[in-house]
């Protein structure tokens, strides 16, 4: 029974999208006696810190900072005021508290496992940033700094001091964040994932070119790259025109995501710019491009794809401005595919007779396009089917879902003579609104 427990307290602490997770271990120790003794036991689960609003008392991180004992920490601070109420400020967190919070966690930093910061404003980040850099964080493998702009025109890069050095960091995500390291000689990272996605604010040489300085360091380790924003802000040849490519030797997923949270549309020649200023290695098998809008010239990126990602096996792409015959002309270049995710496109017919891919997994959020992409890719598939289907749709086109997930199911078929007898797996989804 003892492990039951500990396995159903490790999945509760486990789920994140509970923002009172932090709690649970005060819940399991009120239940018995049994219970308490098993959750006084465990020091790991103590050691979830959050502070977000009034999910984690203040109070009680001195508390689970003893009970954790030598157990790795997660902490997670989050400051910002979204649905911020000037007239019921009663829960959000001061620059003046984390202060405070910071001056408690510290002392622990050698047991710091992964660091999250959200906040909305310069100030507090700056600080949690500084005070970072004054302590030695020999734990620390996940490190994500978020920072919603309130005011762009105060902002500036946030400069580390010179013992700013994690060298056993494994994963870096800077949202809106900019840090300026291009001072700093000592700087060794490891990272193999790292997540930038860059602000509208950004957009000025000293934010790029620290960027820049970033990527190149990790480049050696890298195996996962995540760039965003607008696709003026990554033209690295205009801002920075003598610096050479960024050769990833090891890279295996790249993925970018242009105009988000209504900024301007991107331009697929910023893309093209973006691409030149890297050399991808041999292990990149994984592709993610998503909201480009504005400009139709595919067909121009078209031989740049095939030349940077024909060896990839999996791709997601959504909300790219391409014809059907265009996204065809893509595809057939890509031999190697295996994994298709579609989201977002609005294709009614699909002149896809001539492909031939060994797709064995597909995923799609468009009904319309479904049946004509099992029609042309299943026959040719080495398995003579698809082995994974994860299919979605918008509400309203639930019904005719309903007819082809019951199809696949019960017939082994989508439509007469189109057989799936190694379909091994299908997931549904049904959502709301556009994709």
């Amino acid at each position: 029974m003892t492990k039951e427990l500990s396995r159903l307290m490790k999945l509760t602490l486990n789920v994140r999208e509970n923002n009172r997770a932090s709690l649970m271990p005060l819940l399991y120790s009120t239940v018995c006696q049994k219970w308490r003794a098993l959750t006084l036991e465990a020091s790991w689960l103590w050691s979830l810190i959050i502070f977000r609003d009034d999910y984690a008392p203040y109070s009680l991180t001195r508390l689970y900072l003893k009970r954790s004992r030598l157990a790795p920490l997660i902490i997670e601070i989050d400051v910002t005021s979204v649905d911020f109420d000037p007239d019921d400020d009663t829960f959000w967190l001061t620059e003046e508290d984390i202060k405070e919070r910071m001056s408690i966690l510290l002392p622990h930093a050698s047991r710091w496992r992964s660091f999250t910061c959200w906040t909305d404003n310069q100030a507090p980040l700056s600080h949690v940033i500084n005070r970072i850099a004054t302590v030695d964080l020999p734990l620390l493998k996940d490190l994500v700094l978020f920072q919603n702009f309130r005011d762009p025109e105060d902002y500036s890069p946030a400069s580390p001091t010179s013992r700013f050095d994690m060298a056993n960091l494994d994963r870096l995500d800077l949202w809106g964040v900019s840090l300026d390291w291009t001072h700093l000689s000592n700087l060794h990272l490891k990272l193999s994932n790292l997540s930038v996605y860059h602000l509208p604010v950004l957009q000025r040489p000293i934010s790029l070119k620290a960027i820049y300085c970033l990527i190149k360091n990790a480049s050696p380790h890298l195996r996962k790259l995540s760039l965003g924003g607008i696709g003026s802000q990554w033209d690295f040849q205009a801002l920075l025109p003598t610096v050479p490519p960024i050769l990833l030797p090891n890279i295996e997923q790249f993925s970018f995501q242009a105009d988000g949270g209504g900024n301007p549309r991107c331009d697929l020649a910023y893309l093209t710019k973006l691409l030149a200023m890297f050399e991808f290695g041999p292990k990149l098998a994984s592709l993610s491009l998503t909201r480009f809008f504005k400009d139709p010239g595919f067909d121009q990126l078209i031989p740049v794809l095939s030349t940077k990602f024909g060896r990839i096996e999996h791709l997601s792409i959504g909300n790219m401005l391409m014809t059907d015959s265009q996204f065809a002309h893509w595809l057939n270049v890509l031999p190697k595919l295996t994994s298709l995710s579609i989201l977002g496109q609005e294709f009614q017919t699909i002149a896809f007779q001539t492909l031939s891919l060994p797709l064995e997994e597909l995923g799609d959020f468009t009904t319309p396009v479904l049946c004509p992409l099992l029609r042309y890719l299943s026959p040719h598939s080495p398995h003579d089917g698809l082995v994974y289907l994860v299919i979605a749709a918008r509400l309203e086109a639930q019904k005719p879902l309903r007819s082809i997930v019951w199809n696949i199911k019960h017939r082994g078929e989508v439509e007469n003579s189109i057989y799936y007898p190694y379909l091994r797996s299908i997931v549904e989804m049904v959502y709301e609104g556009v994709a």
